[in-house]
Order: C-alpha cells, then sequence, then structure tokens
C-alpha cells in the first residue's frame, strides 16, 4: 500500500464543508504507479498551528483510477466509508453527551474527543432513626468513611442497628464543573459492614439520579469487615437516563428486619460516578431519550443535534467531530493577504416577524407545548418535540428571532496567498479592511466570519489557491404550518405520559420528502451551495411548460424542450377552494427525453404566479412523476412549498431533490402543481402565466453518460461559445477532425486534415444524406451499394445555379412520368471540355446502342453519331420521318411515311428514284 501526498498530484481540489463530509478529486502523475486501496493523505502547513511542521488536509482511500496519462483517482474519504451507521442502543442525556457517545461506540474513523473518568460521593450527613445507634457521636467530626475502625466505639463501628428502624443517608453534592455535561455508564455502590455474631442481612434501597427509590435489596453481613459492591451498568434495567443533574440527591436507606439480638455494624459507604464527557462539543441544554435501531446516516444523527440546539458542526481535516467550533480565530485577517478575488455576497432577506415553536407532548394534560416570539408573519418549528419547558421554549424563540437579522450575509470568494499558511474549517477569519465585491463599489462589513466552506486547489504539488464560503452567523428558513398532531405521528417518537421523558425519534421519511424540513438547520448555506454547484456543473435539460395541450394524454399540457414562440399566456386562473388542491398538469412528448437515467440531484422549476383575489393564504408547490407507456405513474418528489403569493405577479424558483431513476424510452415525465391554503378568510384565485418572456421552464440535471447516443446532438445543441472558427466544437483525433461553429449567424461544419467527408451507412443497400424541410420536402444525395451507382432524389425540381446567379440555371425535374432538364434566363445550354480535339455529349442505352454529339475544335465542324438509323421528325408526328442510314459503307436516306422529298422544284422526287438516279435538280448525291 502507498500512501500518496500532494507531491504527487498533478492537480486536484479538496472541499472541506460545515456539516457535511470532505470531498476530494485528484489528477495523479503518470509517474505513479496507483493500485485500488493505495491511501492519499494530503498535508499542508496550518496557519493556526503557529509552526512549519505539516498537517492532514484530507485523508482517504483509493476506490478506482482511470489509467491514462495523468490518472484521475476515485477518492472515498474515511469519513464517507462510514457514512452509514447501525447503531442498536437507547440513549439519555443531553445532545452532545448522546451525538459523543453515538460516534465513539460506531465510528471508526470519525473521532470525538473524550474523557473518561470517575467521581467519588460520601455521605455528608447521617440520620438515624428507630433503633440505629451512633455510639460515638461527634467522634472524628461525624464523618464515616474517614476510617473503618472506628475509636471509642466498641467494636469499632460507627452506627449500629439490632431492629427494624430506617437509615436514611445523603450524600455530598458532585461538584463536576459546569462547563461540561456529564454521560454516566456506571455505578458502584460500596458498603463497608460486618455483624457482631454469625451472619446477619442487612437490607438496602438505593435512590439513583433519576430520583427514584430502585427497590429494596439485601447483602449477608459476618463478623468480618467487608466491602459489599453492588453495579448499576448501562441497561434498560439499570442507570438508564441518569444524568449529572440528579447527583446532589443520591440517597441510601439501610435497615435490619427483626430482633435476633445481633448487630449490624456499618462504617463506610461510598457511591463511585464513572462518567464520561466530550470537551470538543459545544454544552447543550435540552436532555432527549433517543433509541437508535437499524441503519442511519451520519448526517440525520447530526442534523438531528442540529435542531434541538442550533448548532453548526464540522469535521476537522482529521476527521475529528467539532460543535461550533467557529467561534474559533484562525488569527488570519484575510483582508492583508496579497491577491483575493472573485468575491460574490449574498444577503439574507427575512420575511417572518414571528416564531412559534412547537415543543413536545405534556405528561400532565396530553396536549402539545407551545411558545412564541414577535408578532406578525410567523415561522412556525417543529423540531423541539423533546422540550417541556414552556420558558425553554419561548428564550429560543426570541433567539431565533433575534437571529434572523443579525446574520444575513454570506460571501463568496477566492484567496491565492498560500504563504499565509491554510485555514482550518470551522475556524474563524477576520476582514479589519474595506474588500470590494468584484465589479461592485459596495464592501464587505469588517468583523469576524465563520468558514461554511473551504475549497483547496492543488496544481502540480502546490497549493494553488483556497476558495473560502464565509457568513457571519446562522440562517434560517420559513416553514409551512402543518397540522400539529400529523406532524407530531410522523417525525416524532413520544414515550408514553409517565414513562419518562419523551424526545423526538429520527424519521424514516426519505430524504426528499424531508428536504424542507431538513431546512430547519441552523444554516442552509451548505444546501443552497450544493444547489448551485448541481446547477452549474451539470449539463442539464431545460423543459419548457406550454400553453398547448398534450397531443396524446388527455388533460395534460406540453413539456418539451422546444423554445417557446407564443406570446405569453394565462395558462389558468383558479379558484383555491381546498389545502394540497391540484391546479395543473404537464406531460413530456412520446419518444422520450433522450435520457437513459436522472441523475441524482436538485431539480429547479422556474414559475411566474400570483394571488389575484381572495384573502386566504395560499403557495404553490409541485411533483415530479415518471409515466410509463401504459399510464401508470410513479411519484419521484414533492418539492418544497412557495413563499405565500403576492398580488401581483412575482418570479419564483422551486427546488426538488429526485434520486437516480432509470427511463425507459417510452416513459415520459409529468410536473403537477399544487396550491396549499392556510388561514381564514375568502378563498383565494391564483393566476398562473407561461410562455412569452417568462421562461417558466422545470430543469433537469444531466451529464454525458445518462444521455442517450441517439440524442447526444439534441443535447449538445445547448453548447454555447463556438460562435468562430477559433472557438468551434470539434470531433475527431486534433488532426483530422470535424469542426462544428457558427460565424456571422450562421451555422457551419468544416472538414479539417481531408478533402472530404465520408458517409457511410450499415443500411445493406443505400447511403443517403437527406437535406429536409419535413418528411414530404427533401432533397437526397443517394448511393447504391448492390447496384453501385449515385442517384439524386428531390420532392421538386433540382436546380444547378453556379456562382449565385439565380435567374440563370438548369432546372432537373420530371413531368407526367418523365425526367426533363430545362434551361432557365438563358437560350441556350453551354457544354465544355478541357479536351483539345472534342467537346459533345452522348446518350448510352449501352455500350453497343447509343447517340453521341460532337463538336470538333480543330477542324471546325459538328458531328452526329448513332448505333443505328438516324430519324429526323417533326411536329410530335412519327409517322412520318426521314431516316439516314449506311448501307456497305454508303450513306442512305429514306423518306418514309409521306410522298417524297419536296424541294424547290416543280415536280416532287419519289423515294423510289433516289437510288437509281446520278443526279437531282438542287441535291447533289456524293
Amino acid at each position: 500500500m502507498v500512501v500518496l501526498d500532494k507531491d504527487d498530484v498533478v492537480r486536484g481540489i479538496i472541499t472541506f464543508p460545515k456539516e457535511n463530509i470532505p470531498k476530494a478529486e485528484f489528477f495523479i502523475k503518470k509517474t505513479i504507479t496507483v493500485v485500488e486501496d493505495d491511501e492519499i493523505s494530503i498535508t499542508g502547513n496550518y496557519t493556526t498551528e503557529g509552526g512549519t511542521s505539516d498537517e492532514v488536509v484530507f485523508a482517504g482511500r483509493i476506490d478506482d483510477v482511470d489509467l491514462s496519462d495523468v490518472q484521475k483517482v476515485k477518492v472515498i474519504s474515511k469519513a464517507e466509508e462510514i457514512n452509514t451507521i447501525r447503531p442498536n442502543e437507547k440513549y439519555y442525556g443531553y445532545t452532545e453527551t448522546i451525538l459523543g457517545n453515538l460516534i465513539n461506540n460506531y465510528c471508526n474513523e470519525i473521532t470525538c474527543a473524550k474523557t473518561q473518568t470517575t467521581l467519588t460521593l460520601r455521605p455528608d450527613a447521617d440520620i438515624v432513626v428507630g433503633a440505629w445507634d451512633d455510639p460515638a457521636p461527634g467522634n472524628n467530626n461525624n464523618i464515616m468513611f474517614d476510617d473503618i475502625n472506628e475509636a471509642g466505639a466498641a467494636n469499632g463501628e460507627y452506627i449500629k442497628s439490632n431492629s427494624g428502624g430506617m437509615l436514611e443517608l445523603t450524600f455530598s453534592d458532585h461538584g463536576l464543573s459546569s462547563d461540561f455535561h456529564y454521560f454516566i455508564y456506571r455505578i458502584d455502590l460500596k458498603i463497608t459492614a460486618k455483624c457482631s455474631a454469625g451472619t446477619y442481612n442487612l437490607g438496602y434501597n438505593f435512590k439513583d439520579p433519576r430520583i427514584s427509590w430502585r427497590g429494596a435489596e439485601s447483602i449477608s453481613l459476618d463478623t468480618n469487615w467487608t466491602t459489599y459492591t453492588t453495579t448499576y451498568t448501562e441497561d434498560f434495567s439499570g442507570i438508564e437516563g441518569w444524568t449529572e443533574d440528579g447527583l446532589n440527591d443520591i440517597r441510601l436507606r439501610m435497615e435490619v428486619f427483626y430482633d435476633t439480638g445481633q448487630y449490624a455494624f456499618v462504617d463506610k459507604v461510598e457511591v463511585i460516578i464513572y462518567y464520561n464527557y466530550f470537551p470538543n462539543l459545544e454544552k447543550g441544554s435540552y436532555k432527549s431519550s433517543q433509541n437508535y435501531a437499524g441503519e442511519r446516516t451520519l448526517r440525520r444523527i447530526f442534523d438531528w443535534a442540529i435542531l434541538q440546539e442550533l448548532f453548526t458542526w464540522y469535521l476537522n481535516p482529521a476527521l475529528e467531530f467539532y460543535f461550533n467550533a467557529g467561534d474559533v480565530d484562525s488569527g488570519v485577517d484575510i483582508s492583508n493577504t496579497d491577491k483575493i478575488g472573485k468575491i460574490k455576497g449574498k444577503k439574507q432577506v427575512k420575511n417572518f416577524d414571528k416564531v412559534e415553536l412547537l415543543g413536545g407532548i405534556s405528561e400532565l394534560t396530553g396536549n402539545q407545548i407551545t411558545a412564541s416570539a414577535g408578532a406578525g408573519n410567523i415561522i412556525f418549528k417543529d423540531t423541539y418535540v423533546n422540550i417541556r419547558d414552556t420558558v425553554i421554549l419561548g428564550n429560543l424563540a426570541s433567539q431565533i428571532l433575534s437571529n434572523k437579522g443579525t446574520y444575513p450575509l454570506t460571501v463568496k470568494l477566492f484567496r491565492f496567498d498560500s504563504t499565509k499558511g491554510m485555514i482550518q474549517p470551522g475556524e474563524e477569519v477576520t476582514i479589519n479592511a474595506d474588500i470590494h465585491y468584484s465589479g461592485s463599489s459596495r464592501t464587505i462589513t469588517a468583523g469576524q466570519y465563520k468558514i461554511d466552506k473551504i475549497k483547496y486547489y492543488i496544481k502540480n504539488g502546490i497549493y494553488e489557491k483556497v476558495d473560502l464560503t464565509i457568513s457571519d452567523g446562522l440562517v434560517f428558513i420559513k416553514k409551512k404550518k402543518v397540522d400539529i398532531t400529523d406532524e407530531n405521528s410522523a417525525l416524532i417518537t413520544q414515550l408514553t405520559p409517565g414513562g419518562g421523558a419523551g424526545g423526538p425519534g429520527i424519521s424514516d421519511e426519505p430524504y426528499d420528502q424531508t428536504w424542507d424540513e431538513d431546512g430547519d438547520a441552523a444554516t442552509k448555506n451548505v444546501i443552497y451551495d450544493k444547489i448551485e454547484e448541481l446547477l452549474n456543473s451539470s449539463l442539464g435539460l431545460t423543459l419548457f411548460l406550454h400553453q398547448d395541450v398534450s397531443a396524446d394524454v388527455g388533460g395534460y399540457k406540453l413539456l418539451t424542450e422546444t423554445f417557446p414562440d407564443d406570446a405569453k399566456t394565462e395558462v389558468f386562473n383558479v379558484t383555491i377552494t381546498t389545502d394540497d388542491q391540484e391546479i395543473e398538469q404537464w406531460v413530456t412528448p412520446s419518444g422520450g427525453l433522450g435520457l437513459q437515467f436522472l441523475l441524482h440531484g436538485i431539480y429547479q422549476l422556474h414559475l411566474h404566479a400570483y394571488r389575484f383575489s381572495g384573502t386566504k393564504n395560499v403557495r404553490l408547490y409541485f411533483k415530479v412523476y415518471k409515466r410509463a407507456s401504459g399510464g401508470t405513474e410513479t411519484l419521484l418528489g414533492t418539492s418544497h412549498e412557495s413563499t405565500i403569493l403576492a398580488g401581483a405577479e412575482e418570479q419564483l424558483d422551486l427546488h426538488v431533490e429526485i434520486h437516480e431513476q432509470s427511463l425507459l424510452i417510452t416513459d415520459r415525465i409529468v410536473l403537477k402543481i399544487f396550491a396549499s391554503l392556510e388561514g381564514a378568510g375568502n378563498n383565494p384565485v391564483v393566476y398562473f402565466y407561461v410562455e412569452g418572456d417568462t421562461l417558466v421552464r422545470f430543469l433537469v440535471p444531466a451529464n454525458i453518460g445518462s444521455v442517450s447516443l441517439n440524442s447526444a446532438f439534441n443535447v449538445g445543441k445547448i453548447i454555447s461559445g463556438a460562435n468562430s472558427e477559433a472557438n468551434a466544437f470539434g470531433v475527431g483525433d486534433g488532426t483530422d477532425l470535424l469542426k462544428f461553429y457558427t460565424s456571422a449567424g450562421v451555422p457551419r461544419m468544416k472538414v479539417i486534415g481531408s478533402y472530404g467527408m465520408h458517409f457511410e451507412s450499415n443500411d445493406g443497400t443505400w447511403v443517403v444524406i437527406s437535406i429536409q424541410e419535413d418528411g414530404a420536402n427533401y432533397f437526397d444525395l443517394l448511393w447504391n451499394k448492390a447496384g453501385s451507382y449515385g442517384g439524386m432524389e428531390s420532392s421538386g425540381p433540382i436546380r444547378i445555379m453556379p456562382s449565385g446567379i439565380t435567374a440563370d440555371y438548369l432546372d432537373f425535374y420530371t413531368s407526367g412520368g418523365v425526367p426533363r432538364m430545362k434551361v432557365i434566363g438563358g437560350g441556350w445550354y453551354y457544354l465544355e471540355t478541357d479536351n483539345a480535339t472534342w467537346v459533345g455529349f452522348q446518350l448510352h442505352e449501352d455500350a453497343s446502342n447509343f447517340l453521341n454529339f460532337y463538336w470538333n475544335k480543330t477542324s471546325n465542324y459538328g458531328r452526329i453519331k448513332s448505333s443505328g438509323p438516324l430519324r429526323l421528325s417533326t411536329n410530335n408526328d412519327d409517322d412520318d420521318y426521314i431516316e439516314i442510314t449506311t448501307t456497305a459503307n454508303v450513306p442512305k436516306i429514306s423518306f418514309v411515311g409521306g410522298n417524297g422529298l419536296i424541294t424547290n422544284v416543280a415536280d416532287p422526287i419519289n423515294a423510289q428514284d433516289v437510288a437509281t438516279r446520278d443526279w437531282v435538280q438542287g441535291i447533289s448525291i456524293l
């Protein structure tokens, strides 16, 4: 196994996003022999390390390699390999303790710092009840545990009893640091005791940190001082549900059950707490009970923590998990760097003035607990179902409301300064000076910014630049109000009242159904970046929504690649009377989209709509289906909802995540628009526009691997920028190729490296180039393989117009089934040749049967030559003609069908006389 470093990389990109798994792509030098399962460990000098030693930037394993000169390797991050885990445990505690234990229990590659130790609690006072006696009261400051042999007592005992009295002990406060929460996984109860003679039973009852007495237990004493240990471990019947909150109220009751004259002596009692905590995880505020079974993705588990605490998370290059480490300053002022560029800013504009949180179910009333902050346009969040305290909910709502205006900015930029060291994801950077946005007079506000995403670019083993996405805080998204009961039923696993604190389970709904719900995470930067990357990096297929109806699917309108050529149209105005009302539906034409499958990605609908009338609030969303040839429709995904429709036309963009789907050539895509109704009042009327300048369209991600070869050029038409020969799109090997481009607005195709272009066909008979207006109007060039001849065929006349002269040409056509050639615009048809002697043409049946017309250039005479008799007839008269023949090399003229040859003499010459006379007036016989 070989470990490759950046020095082995020709070029590569490493992406470390907040709230996601790190990604990387590398091209390895051709001199390196790459084998599957080789590891790649890219290092760099971090600014915050304060030294020159290299630290890991990316660690992964090579999955496969493209064996070209420069080898492209597919790399799996070590974090990505365990993206799915299979826990089977029940956890109780604060958010970060549950998450920390999950990571440590189930993730081999990702680490989470854990400190593990013990705490010993001892009684701070005793309450003597009934027959329990203190033989030496006040001795040794009334402390039981300082010495087993208690001075001044008969048997060294501290307390004793020989009857059924109850002794209750309290223990000292735990004294744990308030900087962390603690996960208790074991408790040992130790009792040092003996009896005066024989054996004697001592009963005890332990009150654990859940503030519940666990039930009576007993130990059998003898006459020797012995330490008896009872261990409570992390199982359902043991200490499940313990946190440090209850450690200040641990109690122990002890008693003997009858009086036999013997005594039970107890000298020393200790409670040993085994616990761990996670110093790199931000301290949470809420406790919950989580029961994990079966497969769970890390992303969903991490996002569960986000929803509870509003924490963000990230993995550093060493794959160590952190919460909210964005408040760690990297010490780098990026405004002082030597080169930054491509600076883009995005301001988050908030559209809510009130936050209402939906908490857990009250164990007393069975009703949902709610709390709100602010007034006006509401954002609802039903992700805090484990919280049952109205005050806590109210404080959290206030925090969300205040954050909406405090953190409005996200900035993207390139940093070309590699000499100042690299930056860890999750840190903060500083901007002290005004930096202008690219092409703008506006500047970035000075301050500290959290790093949301870092891209490291490597070129020939050197870090070329760093691409940063930074923001000044958390971002929230508006969410639809849903029925509370249904929401809890879908997303929450509640424990029954009286059964302990309840908490949320992990939803089993597929991710594409919960895209909007996942938007309740503390930040949506990663999601929005993912949308942008998918839309910008894929070829894409644009399907326009038309007003025209489908030709073969009743009730549907047409969804097609054809650019709309009609005026802007109000495709519907509908009164919305019910929630989730279907408004309109579109379907693609028969024959398929030219795609072999749909990629996993974000699909976008751009639309124009508004609320014309009515007082109820209305939102739009859409669903995407795959429609089989038989008409069966399969739902592929449901988008998030739009904002509340305004009273004037507005542009909206909706998104849906669709997972990879195979497509048959007969499958179609169906798009359906739905409306969601809210509030009281009059039902609204919704207007929806298509075509014209609206460009209402559905964007389908696609790449060359998903495109059917039968439609490659259909998808290829989106190639832009080939507006000159220098920028041409070429097909070939670089020497002999076809160039496709436009020049002066005219599409062109040019052959490079050869004198012509070969058209071939696997048809057994024909090779054809067909130039068509449509199926009825065409011009074809043909070659017949079987007959070895070429041909031209046209639905109309074929005109030959040299030098672009459109008024003078030869017209080739047929009339009455007869092929014809006609001279247009001139009186003559000129036939020329470069032969020095002859110019002419021949009419051939075959080599033995022909009629030739010649002109002799050297002797200046014309000649007609035929393989048979030559007949001259006029006036379309086939029966009367002059026939010229030769017999024994003697030319003869015969007159057929008439009375002889009419000359300028008074008498006619009969045909039969010609052969016998030597002369005739006006005719010489040679």
